[in-house]
């Protein structure tokens, strides 16, 4: 099969529709809407339930995620432009390095996507979920239900892979950017008498959601050794090692464009406002030309995410080899 036509074909299809144009306006638009929530959510620190206030910030953090995202992947405007803005979403409001998100997730995860050398998302915690049995037995043998107890504390480790990868690159302006994310605890814990909820809630729920937010992605999907790595296609790879996940509009929202990750790891600089247009031509054009395209519930997903954890998640492949012209589509 070949694929490098196949992508161009379907690259034409797309472009065609005009659904890879920067998304200036509308990105802006989201982009006021979560700085304005963010001043109103610490304006009324002290003043409302603690709890509520920091899942107000959680909503905060998660579309500023998704903003943050969207701009390193520079769906919105200008390089330089979208790189100002992703120190205001990316390293103030999270405490996430842009560059180095760019960097690891840019360049090593889209480019080698579940290559098992090169992709750091699968060498998370020396590859301590991707079936390598690095800690102890006892760690392993229940990793299927310790890891979504994990969850809360994702953001604790992108911090500590930023700031690492700030020093060793001396990123100065970007480390920063990453230190000005602690004013925003510092000022909730001046202002009220809850602090250590309002922040344990405020991380830890905003770590666990995204945590299910992105486990759906790949996790679970092929990983592609180093020998069949050297000959795989762009398009025959982001296909091989992506889950999307149905659900429409809403599904859209929630998990910001990430539920249609197929689409965005082909054409990673499309603007999420698209991906759902897109999502529709890409899985004409798999079913016509016999192209693998895997996708499935919510539900059926994080159960797949299970299975694979406990070690029985050959199923998976499977439906996914199955799905070459969609004849699986559970």
């Amino acid at each position: 099969m070949d694929y490098n036509n196949l992508l161009k074909e379907l690259s034409a299809k797309v472009q065609k529709e005009g659904l890879l144009a920067k998304s200036p306006i509308r990105g802006a638009f989201e982009m006021a809407i979560v700085f304005s929530a963010l001043i109103l959510s610490l304006s009324l620190v002290g003043e409302i339930n603690p709890i509520l206030n920091a899942l107000m910030m959680v909503l905060v953090m998660l579309r500023s995620t998704y903003v943050a995202h969207d701009l390193v992947h520079g769906q919105y405007f200008s390089r330089k432009l979208n790189l100002k803005f992703s120190l205001i979403y990316g390293n103030f409001i999270l405490g996430l390095s842009a560059n180095w998100w760019k960097y690891a997730h840019n360049v090593l995860h889209h480019t080698y996507s579940n290559i098992a050398s090169k992709d750091e998302d699968i060498q998370a915690i020396g590859g301590a979920f991707a079936g390598r049995r690095n800690w102890i037995s006892l760690f392993h043998d229940n990793q299927h239900i310790l890891y979504w107890f994990l969850l809360p504390f994702i953001i604790t480790s992108f911090l500590y892979q930023s700031i690492s990868y700030c020093i060793n690159k001396k990123k100065i302006i970007d480390l920063i950017a990453v230190a000005s994310h602690f004013l925003i605890p510092a000022y909730i814990w001046m202002h009220s008498g809850e602090a250590l909820l309002f922040l344990a809630v405020m991380y830890g729920v905003y770590g666990f959601i995204f945590g299910l937010v992105i486990m759906t992605n790949h996790y679970g999907c092929e990983v592609i050794e180093d020998d069949v790595a050297k000959d795989i296609t762009w398009l025959d790879l982001q296909t091989r090692t992506s889950r999307n996940v149905k659900g429409g509009l809403f599904i859209h929202f929630i998990y910001g464009g990430l539920n249609t990750q197929i689409e965005h790891h082909i054409f990673p600089k499309a603007p999420r406002f698209n991906l759902l247009k897109i999502a529709k031509i890409t899985k004409d054009f798999c079913r016509e030309n016999n192209v693998t395209y895997y996708e499935t519930s919510p539900f059926q997903a994080y159960k797949e995410v299970y299975q694979e954890l406990a070690g029985n998640g050959q199923g998976t492949k499977e439906r996914m080899v199955a799905s070459r012209g969609l004849a699986v589509n559970s």
